[in-house]
């Protein structure tokens, strides 16, 4: 959980898009490169809805203000 929401800040995501990519599938296992790409997937989609959202609230703010 902690580690989307540094992905919702857009600091540092792709250290931690890379790091769980290359994380090993099994216990006792060394890291492998792209071990599970579908992951990326994952992290792309989080951000383009936590990005809306974010825009979505800020907009909204401004407007009800104004």
């Amino acid at each position: 959980m902690q580690v989307m929401f540094e992905v919702s800040t857009f600091e540092m995501w792709p250290d931690f898009m890379y790091a769980a990519i290359n994380a090993p599938s099994k216990i006792d296992e060394a890291p492998q490169s792209w071990n599970s790409p579908q992951i990326a997937v994952l992290f792309i989609c989080h951000i383009f809805i936590t990005g809306f959202f974010i825009l979505n609230v800020f907009i909204s703010v401004i407007i009800f203000q104004y």
